[in-house]
């Protein structure tokens, strides 16, 4: 719990692996836990009494989410596609190139925009805790009438 010139904490440990024993003096620490390399943070202050066993375990409320660009649902991924995933707010959670981009995120609703040969496509999806999965983004415009009809009923 102490800070630095700029007021931030001071890093006592990194990289603590799961299932990890520390050492550590009486004290209350402030541990932050990331999975995956995007949004999915827990943040926590964990107080270590003396000559105690303090057992600490931190959830995650997210998932591992690869996109796929798809001209029909289960069709073959479309390379050369330049992604953006939004939050439910519209700013930008994390950006990739690529036919399977994959990440984990926090558990809540998306968007995500699909450019490929000068089009736009877009799909919301929504992450749940703990069921990684595949998001397609369809192309075809049946496929894209009928997601418009859903959410104009």
């Amino acid at each position: 719990m102490t800070f630095d010139e700029r007021g931030e904490r001071n890093k006592i440990v990194g990289d603590v692996k799961p299932g990890s024993i520390l050492r550590l003096s009486a004290d209350t620490y402030h541990v932050v836990s990331r999975y995956g390399d995007v949004n999915a943070v827990i943040r926590a202050d964990i107080q270590v009494l003396p000559g105690k066993l303090t057992e600490a375990t931190i959830l995650h409320k997210a998932a591992d989410i690869t996109l796929k660009l798809v001209n029909e649902r289960g069709g073959e991924a479309i390379a050369n596609t330049t992604w953006s995933v939004l939050s439910a707010g519209g700013h930008v959670v994390v950006e990739a190139t690529g036919a399977f981009p994959d990440f984990v995120l926090a558990s809540g609703e998306y968007e995500a925009l699909a450019r490929n040969n000068g089009r736009t496509y877009q799909h919301t999806f929504e992450v749940v805790p703990g069921e990684d999965r595949e998001v397609e983004v369809v192309t075809s415009v049946s496929e894209l009438a009928a997601q418009e009809a859903v959410v104009n009923n």
